[in-house]
């Protein structure tokens, strides 16, 4: 997974795969897969276009968000973005 996030090195690439991994989250009530999705999402390193669009698509995973696994990962995205906007989330 990493050689793959890895070779995304434009914004719009990474806006384009949090774009197509959010929408998979309205794709199906598997929780295993929410799992996976969200784990990619923490794996990309977000700039603020990116961390923009991932709230966006809020409404396509706030469902998903009730397992811990998941909620998890965002909290990671989270803490990685720590600072992008301007201002300490904790």
């Amino acid at each position: 997974m990493q050689f793959l996030i890895g070779s995304i090195k434009k914004d719009k690439q990474m806006e384009a795969l949090v774009d197509k991994l959010c929408n998979r989250f309205a794709g199906g009530n598997d929780v295993r897969q929410w799992e996976y999705i969200s784990y990619c999402l923490s794996q990309l390193t977000y700039t603020e276009k990116g961390l923009k669009k991932l709230i966006d698509n809020f409404k396509m995973f706030e469902h998903a968000l009730s397992e811990d696994s998941v909620m998890n990962h965002f909290r990671s995205v989270i803490a990685k973005s720590n600072g992008i906007f301007g201002v300490a989330v904790y």
